[in-house]
């Protein structure tokens, strides 16, 4: 009988078990749900590296919950990029008739050569609420990598990219939610220097401003 009881017990705490987990596991699926956005974004350059860049991007990703979102976002993004630099110099003949000899004045104007450059950005991001409402506030992180599309020789502006942003979410419905947010974007470039013949590398820095819409 004694070991009746305890087979009983035992039974009934594997039950136990299994419904708090079928329970956690739908506290869960009814947490995380699916969540997709487009966005297009203006890029004021900071630095010499681009003057401007323009920016399409399509996000898709999970809500861990009311405040966390976690989606990979892949775009097609236009740089005006400095390419090259370079130095022209002018020779203009200066002729003096008492020493019946001709000299050269020179002068040089240094030339900044930019281009157009298409990316093709491909990055994580992470979104975190920062309070819910009508309009909620939120922080939100991008980190990826840019590829270059048939850029040829002009290929300056590829590689690892970051973008830190601030926004806010306006919801119209329960789930279509229109956005705007400003942030600072950080992209892998590099250009020519013809003067020394050597590649100069840096990190170019730019404004971000950008608005979406989120279903």
């Amino acid at each position: 009988m004694q070991n009746q009881r305890d087979a009983i017990k035992r039974i009934l705490a594997l039950y136990s078990n299994y419904f708090s987990i079928m329970i956690s596991c739908s506290y869960i699926k009814a947490q995380v749900s699916y969540e997709k956005s487009f966005e297009a974004g203006v890029f004021i350059g900071l630095d010499e590296f681009t003057k401007s860049s323009y920016e399409i991007d399509m996000i898709n990703g999970v809500r861990l919950n009311q405040y966390i979102f976690a989606g990979v976002g892949i775009g097609a993004r236009y740089a005006n990029a400095l390419c090259n630099k370079m130095r022209l110099y002018n020779y203009s003949p200066v002729y003096f008739p008492n020493e019946s000899s001709m000299y050269y004045d020179v002068t040089s104007h240094d030339f900044d050569n930019y281009g157009g450059n298409i990316l093709l950005p491909l990055f994580l991001q992470v979104k975190i609420t920062l309070s819910k409402g009508l309009v909620s506030p939120f922080v939100a992180g991008n980190i990826g990598y840019a590829f270059d599309i048939g850029q040829g020789d002009l290929r300056n502006m590829y590689g690892f990219m970051a973008e830190p942003s601030f926004g806010m979410d306006i919801y119209l419905t329960k789930k279509t939610v229109l956005f705007f947010m400003a942030g600072y974007n950080m992209q892998n470039a590099q250009y020519h220097d013809y003067q020394t013949t050597k590649d100069v590398h840096g990190t170019a820095g730019s404004l971000s401003v950008r608005a979406g819409l989120k279903f």
